[in-house]
């Protein structure tokens, strides 16, 4: 009969088991991390804002859009509506920014509006139409100058 050859030692570099179990504490901590943090994005409020989300999964950027934005004027006791041509007034990558919709962008540009003369609010509207061509809803933004108040009509995500 033949007996069970002994184990093999340790290796001699090997760290001592306590620090292992840190590093694979650390390690199986980074990775529930990553796997976790995309779902912030999708069980969110953010679903237009594609930032940190795995757009490998994603069809918003597929959607086709358009952006119509304009601002109230008032001059002489009249107030009239203008259209704002914003392509002339931004730079292509602010442009981009603004019609992907990004909450803190559109209420930055339409808050600068406000310096303008004469400007009473400024709106945002944002029309899109999903990959098989359904009309999706209406995202509206509105703010108001005096009060310095944004309402917002987004879908929910």
């Amino acid at each position: 009969m033949t007996s069970a050859a002994p184990p093999d030692p340790p290796a001699p570099d090997a760290p001592p088991p306590a620090r292992r179990r840190w590093q694979n504490a650390f390690i199986a901590l980074f990775l529930g991390y990553q796997l976790l943090a995309p779902l912030d994005y999708y069980l969110g409020e953010q679903g237009y804002d594609e930032r940190f989300s795995w757009r490998m999964f994603s069809n918003v950027r597929m959607h086709e859009c358009t952006l119509s934005l304009s601002d109230s004027v008032e001059s002489g006791g009249v107030v009239s509506d203008r259209e704002i041509d914003a392509k002339r007034e931004l730079h292509v990558a602010w442009f981009n920014i603004l019609n992907r919709y990004r909450p803190a962008v559109v209420e930055k540009f339409l808050s600068s509006r406000c310096e303008k003369p004469g400007v009473t609010k400024a709106a945002a509207v944002r029309r899109c139409t999903d990959t098989d061509g359904t009309a999706l809803p209406v995202q509206r933004a509105e703010y108001d100058c005096k009060s310095g108040a944004l309402r917002e009509e987004s879908p929910a995500p």
